[in-house]
C-alpha cells in the first residue's frame, strides 16, 4: 500500500518557466529542461533509427517497406486518437501550476484522458476490423505465421492494432510529464524503451519477419502506455471557463497535430504504395528516416520553449516572448541548417554503409528530403503560437501545407515515384517556413531574425559544398572521416566572417554546454568561443 500512497500524496512539482533575464541569460530550470528534452528525444530518434537499421538488415527492401507502411497507419491512427490531448495537458498544466491550481491539475488529465480512451477504442476497433477483412478475403489460416504475405495476415492487423493503442498511451503519459515539467522523467523512461524496442525489434524480426517486427515495437511502447490508467479514477468537472478554454485549444491543436501527421509521417507513404509497391516504401522511409536526423537533435531544444512561452503569455510580458523567438530561431537556424546541408553531401557514402548496397537507389532522393528538413527553423515559431493559445494559426498553416501535399503526390507520385515525392516535399517544407514567420509576424506581432537567418543559411551551403568536395575526391565511406571535419570548419569560418551569430546567442550556446559531459563539451565549446570572440567585438563596434 506506500508505494500507491506517495503516488497519490507526491507533490506535483513547481513549473519552471522562469523568463529569460533582461541579459538574456538563460535560467537554469530552462537549460536543464531543454537538455533533458534533447535526451529523451534523442532516444526516440535512436530507437527509430536503430529499428531501421535492423529492419532493412533483417527484411530487406520490400520487408522493410511493409513493415514501414504499417507504422504510418499506426502513427496516424494514435494522431486522429489523440484529439489534442497530449498537446493541452503540455499547454495547460504549466499554467495550472504557475496559479497554484494543482487540484486542477489532475482534473484535467482525467476529464481528457477518458475522452481520449474512448477515441482510442473506437479507432483500433477500426483497425482490426480492416485486418479481419484483409484476412477473409485471402481465406488465409487464422494463426499463420508466415512472413510470405504479411498483410493478408489476421496477426500483422492484429499487431498494428495493438501498436497503435499502445503508441497513443505513450504519447498521452508523455505530454502529462512535459506538462508537470517533470523532464527528468520522460528522458529516464524513453531510454529504458529504447533499450526494450531495439532488442525486441531484433528478435521479432529475425523470427517472424514483419509481424515479429511489429511485435517488437508494441514492446517497446509498453511501460509508459501502461500509466495512464491511474487518470481514470473520478474527478470534478473543470471550471467552465477553463473546460472552454481546454475544449477550443484542444480542438483546433488536434486537427493541427493530424495535418502535421500528414506532413511529417510520410504521407507519400501512402501514394508510393499504391502505384510503385512496398519496395519504392523502403527506399522513401529511409530517405525520410535520414533526413529527420539532421533536425531532431536541434529541434528537441524546443521542449523546454512552450512552458516558457506560456508563462510569459499569462504575465502579458510581450519583451520576453520577442526575444526568446528571435533568439531561439537563431540558434535553431544555426544548428539545423548545417546538418541538413552537410548530411545531404555525405549521404552517398552514408547510405551503403548504414543500410547496404540494395538501398543505393534511395541517395538522391534522400538528399533532397534532407534539405527539405531545414525547415526545422521554424519549429521556436510552433511553440510561440501554441504558448500565445493560438494553435488555430498552426492548424491554418499546416493544414494549408497537407493539402498542397496531398494533392501533389497525387499528381506526381505515379508517374515520379520516390523522386517526386521528395520534389512535393520541398516545395510544401518552403511554402511552410514562409507562412508560418508571415503568420506569427502579421498575427501575434513578433518578428523574426530574417538577416541573421540568411547569413547562417549562406554559411551552411558552404558547410555542405565543402563536404561534397570531399566525398567526391575520397569516394567510399572512409571519406566521412574526412568530410565531416571539412563541413564543420568551413562552417565555423564562414559564420564568423559574416558575424552571423551575435555574441548573446553563442553565449547560451556555451552555458547549455555546460551542462553536458566534459568530453562532449570541450571540443564544441572551444569551437563556439572563436565564434563568441569574434562577435563580441562586432557588437562592440
Amino acid at each position: 500500500m506506500s508505494a500507491p500512497t506517495r503516488r497519490r500524496t507526491r507533490p506535483i512539482r513547481p513549473a519552471a518557466t522562469e523568463a529569460l533575464s533582461q541579459g538574456g541569460s538563460m535560467s537554469g530550470s530552462f537549460a536543464r529542461n531543454s537538455l533533458l528534452g534533447v535526451v529523451a528525444g534523442l532516444a526516440t530518434a535512436l530507437s527509430n533509427f536503430g529499428s531501421s537499421v535492423i529492419l532493412a538488415r533483417i527484411l530487406g527492401v520490400e520487408g522493410f517497406g511493409t513493415v514501414m507502411f504499417a507504422l504510418w497507419i499506426v502513427v496516424l491512427g494514435a494522431a486522429i486518437a489523440d484529439l489534442g490531448s497530449a498537446t493541452s495537458l503540455s499547454r495547460y498544466l504549466p499554467e495550472l501550476q504557475g496559479r497554484r491550481e494543482d487540484a486542477l491539475v489532475e482534473q484535467l488529465a482525467s476529464r481528457l484522458f477518458r475522452t481520449f480512451a474512448l477515441a482510442v477504442i473506437l479507432i483500433c476497433a477500426c483497425l482490426a476490423s480492416f485486418g479481419i477483412w484483409r484476412w477473409h478475403q485471402a481465406g488465409a489460416p487464422l494463426l499463420h505465421l508466415d512472413a510470405v504475405r504479411p498483410r493478408e495476415n489476421l496477426l500483422f492487423w492484429l499487431a498494428a492494432a495493438t501498436a497503435l493503442a499502445l503508441q497513443a498511451l505513450s504519447l498521452f503519459h508523455y505530454g502529462y510529464l512535459r506538462g508537470l515539467q517533470r523532464f527528468g522523467d520522460v528522458a529516464k523512461l524513453t531510454l529504458i524503451c529504447l533499450a526494450i524496442q531495439l532488442a525486441a525489434v531484433a528478435a521479432g524480426s529475425l523470427a517472424y519477419g514483419p509481424l515479429g517486427a511489429l511485435a517488437g515495437y508494441c514492446a517497446g511502447f509498453l511501460l509508459p502506455a501502461l500509466k495512464p490508467f491511474r487518470h481514470l479514477r473520478g474527478s470534478k468537472p473543470l471550471p467552465p471557463e477553463l473546460a472552454r478554454r481546454v475544449r477550443r485549444y484542444a480542438l483546433f491543436a488536434w486537427a493541427g497535430n493530424l495535418a502535421t501527421v500528414l506532413l511529417y509521417s510520410r504521407i507519400e507513404i501512402f501514394f508510393l504504395e499504391r502505384s510503385w509497391g512496398t519496395e519504392a516504401v523502403g527506399l522513401f522511409a529511409v530517405g525520410v528516416t535520414l533526413a529527420n536526423i539532421a533536425a531532431q537533435g536541434p529541434m528537441l531544444l524546443t521542449s523546454g520553449f512552450l512552458p516558457h512561452f506560456s508563462a510569459s503569455y499569462g504575465r502579458g510580458d510581450r519583451d520576453s516572448i520577442q526575444r526568446l523567438y528571435a533568439s531561439g530561431t537563431r540558434v535553431m537556424s544555426f544548428l539545423v541548417l548545417p546538418a541538413c546541408c552537410g548530411l545531404a553531401a555525405i549521404l552517398p557514402s552514408v547510405i551503403p554503409l548504414v543500410y547496404g548496397a540494395q538501398f543505393d537507389g534511395a541517395i538522391t532522393a534522400s538528399m533532397i528530403l534532407a534539405l527539405s528538413s531545414a525547415s526545422g527553423v521554424i519549429y521556436v515559431g510552433n511553440q510561440l503560437t501554441l504558448g500565445c493559445d493560438r494553435s488555430d494559426l498552426g492548424f491554418a498553416s499546416t493544414l494549408a501545407g497537407a493539402v498542397l501535399l496531398v494533392a501533389g503526390c497525387a499528381v506526381v507520385v505515379p508517374s515520379y515515384g520516390i523522386m517526386g515525392a521528395a520534389l512535393v516535399r520541398v516545395a510544401v517544407q518552403l511554402f511552410l517556413v514562409g507562412a508560418s514567420l508571415w503568420l506569427i509576424r502579421s498575427r501575434l506581432g513578433y518578428r523574426a531574425p530574417i538577416g541573421d537567418m540568411l547569413r547562417i543559411l549562406i554559411a551552411a551551403t558552404i558547410c555542405g559544398a565543402s563536404a561534397a568536395a570531399v566525398t567526391h575526391w575520397i569516394p567510399g565511406p572512409v571519406s566521412l572521416l574526412g568530410a565531416i571535419p571539412a563541413g564543420i570548419v568551413t562552417y565555423c569560418v564562414a559564420v564568423r566572417l559574416l558575424n552571423a551569430m551575435p555574441a548573446d546567442d553563442i553565449k547560451r550556446l556555451r552555458d547549455l554546454l555546460q551542462r553536458l559531459p566534459n568530453l562532449v563539451v570541450t571540443p564544441f565549446d572551444r569551437a563556439l568561443a572563436l565564434l563568441s570572440r569574434h562577435s563580441a567585438r562586432g557588437a562592440a563596434s
